[in-house]
Protein backbone atom coordinates (compact mmCIF):
# COMPACT_ATOMS: atom_id res chain seq x y z
CA UNK A 1 0.00 0.00 0.00
CA UNK A 2 2.80 2.12 0.91
CA UNK A 3 4.83 1.54 -2.31
CA UNK A 4 1.52 3.14 -4.14
CA UNK A 5 1.81 6.09 -3.07
CA UNK A 6 6.17 6.40 -3.16
CA UNK A 7 6.61 8.08 -6.21
CA UNK A 8 3.69 10.89 -5.57
CA UNK A 9 5.76 11.37 -2.10
CA UNK A 10 9.00 11.69 -3.26
CA UNK A 11 7.75 14.39 -5.85
CA UNK A 12 6.05 15.96 -2.99
CA UNK A 13 9.33 16.00 -1.21
CA UNK A 14 10.91 17.22 -4.31
CA UNK A 15 9.28 20.00 -4.89
CA UNK A 16 9.04 20.83 -1.01
CA UNK A 17 13.23 20.99 -1.30
CA UNK A 18 13.49 22.99 -4.44
CA UNK A 19 10.73 25.72 -2.70
CA UNK A 20 13.07 26.13 0.42
CA UNK A 21 16.18 26.63 -1.76
CA UNK A 22 14.17 29.21 -3.59
CA UNK A 23 13.24 31.53 -0.70
CA UNK A 24 16.61 30.89 1.32
CA UNK A 25 16.77 34.45 2.86
CA UNK A 26 19.91 36.10 0.87
CA UNK A 27 22.77 38.31 2.93
CA UNK A 28 23.24 37.76 6.38
CA UNK A 29 21.05 40.33 8.03
CA UNK A 30 20.75 39.13 11.84
CA UNK A 31 19.12 42.33 13.32
CA UNK A 32 15.74 40.69 13.53
CA UNK A 33 17.19 37.81 15.03
CA UNK A 34 19.30 40.42 17.64
CA UNK A 35 16.08 42.42 18.29
CA UNK A 36 13.99 38.82 18.73
CA UNK A 37 16.67 37.51 21.35
CA UNK A 38 16.90 40.44 23.33
CA UNK A 39 13.24 40.73 23.82
CA UNK A 40 12.96 37.03 24.45
CA UNK A 41 16.23 36.82 27.12
CA UNK A 42 14.37 40.06 29.34
CA UNK A 43 10.71 38.03 28.94
CA UNK A 44 11.60 34.17 28.86
CA UNK A 45 11.33 32.41 31.96
CA UNK A 46 13.79 30.15 31.66
CA UNK A 47 16.51 31.56 33.19
CA UNK A 48 15.27 31.81 36.69
CA UNK A 49 14.86 27.72 36.23
CA UNK A 50 18.36 27.48 35.34
CA UNK A 51 19.51 29.31 37.45
CA UNK A 52 17.91 27.23 39.82
CA UNK A 53 19.53 23.82 38.65
CA UNK A 54 22.95 24.74 37.67
CA UNK A 55 23.90 27.91 39.22
CA UNK A 56 23.51 31.80 38.10
CA UNK A 57 26.30 32.02 36.20
CA UNK A 58 25.87 28.45 34.30
CA UNK A 59 22.36 29.74 33.52
CA UNK A 60 23.22 33.33 32.09
CA UNK A 61 25.57 31.34 30.26
CA UNK A 62 22.91 29.11 28.66
CA UNK A 63 20.72 32.00 27.94
CA UNK A 64 23.22 33.91 25.78
CA UNK A 65 24.95 31.61 24.29
CA UNK A 66 22.83 28.68 23.16
CA UNK A 67 19.26 29.88 23.93
CA UNK A 68 19.37 33.44 22.66
CA UNK A 69 22.81 33.79 20.65
CA UNK A 70 21.95 36.79 18.16
CA UNK A 71 21.04 38.86 21.74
Amino acid sequence: EVEDHLDVFKTYLTKYRDMLELEKPKGTDTSLYKDFDAYMTKLDPVSGYLAGKFGKEKAESLVNDFLFTYG
